[in-house]
């Protein structure tokens, strides 16, 4: 009966309690630094398949971050947060450290000398890393230029140029989806799905940028002040695509499509800022990188 009483007495104060100590104790540490890879671990660097998996899991969390900026970019467009657009440039540091702390891990994976398929999947990555690089720095410039020449100046996108934005915005994460497929799988097939969305982004931006300049003879470009940053940011836009359709020329590229793919593009405007090819070694060619120029 003692205990009971015991029990009863305690049993009322016990939520009461909690919540107290829920909001006396201190809010828990991150556990890591953006910036420090979590999945990066010594041990693996002797078995080269492991140790490639591990960078590849590496490279999504670049990928998950560069997605996150290209999302939060559409919110600037939007809500002309100057802060947030600063938020979003500042990440690129964060993506940089990763990137370097990949490059470095793939360069000490040691133990037998590489076979063709992991020194293969070695080079997938590393571009992979390089071309995400690339993208989160566009996206940090078009941060800065865009909180500079816009917000600051109080000069919002037109209705009809977000939504213009927006649209081609919604294209490159599609992309951004098929790549992810493309470099987890390399199915041919997604591949081809990807390389095919070039063209249809580059048509996106082309009728854009038709339209701004009808939009600027209609109102005589209000005295000669118009602003170029609209154009500006479909051209990122559609450079973040091309890094982006990148991830699908090693998988075209051993199955011997690539050029192929290439020359069906045959309008001149989509050949800037193409293939930068190195040179092919005797029995396979090297993963295939875009221009960054």
């Amino acid at each position: 009966a003692l205990n009971l009483a015991l029990a009863l007495l305690f049993i009322g104060p016990v939520d009461r309690m909690a919540v107290w100590l829920f909001r006396m104790l201190p809010d828990p540490t991150p556990s890591a630094d953006p910036g420090a890879p979590r999945y990066l671990e010594r041990a693996a660097l002797e078995t080269a398949s492991v140790a490639l998996v591990n960078a590849a899991r590496e490279a999504l969390r670049m990928a998950d971050m560069v997605e996150a900026m290209l999302k939060g970019a559409l919110e600037v467009f939007r809500n002309e947060n100057r802060r947030r657009a600063r938020e979003i440039s500042q990440m690129d540091h964060t993506l940089d450290l990763l990137g370097v702390a990949v490059h470095r891990y793939l360069a000490e994976i040691s133990g037998e000398e590489l076979n063709e398929e992991d020194s293969l999947r070695s080079q997938e990555i590393f571009t992979f890393t390089i071309n995400f690089d690339y993208i989160g720095d566009i996206v940090a410039v078009m941060m800065a230029e865009f909180a500079t020449r816009k917000i600051k100046r109080g000069q919002p996108f037109a209705p009809e140029e977000l939504e213009e934005v927006a649209g081609m915005h919604a294209m490159v994460l599609e992309s951004l989806n098929l790549g992810l497929a493309v470099f987890m799988r390399g199915d041919e097939q997604t591949a081809r799905q990807l390389m095919e969305r070039k063209k249809l982004v580059w048509q996106a931006e082309k009728r854009a940028a038709e339209r701004y300049f009808q939009r600027l003879r209609e109102t005589d470009a209000q005295n000669g002040k118009a602003d170029d940053s609209y154009l500006r940011v479909l051209r990122d836009l559609k450079r973040i695509h091309s890094f982006i359709a990148a991830l699908a020329y090693p998988i075209l590229d051993r199955a011997g499509q690539l050029q192929e793919r290439l020359v069906e593009m045959t309008t001149p405007e989509l050949r800037e800022s193409e293939v930068s090819a190195p040179a092919a070694t005797e029995e396979k060619s090297n993963p295939l990188t875009v221009n960054p120029n």
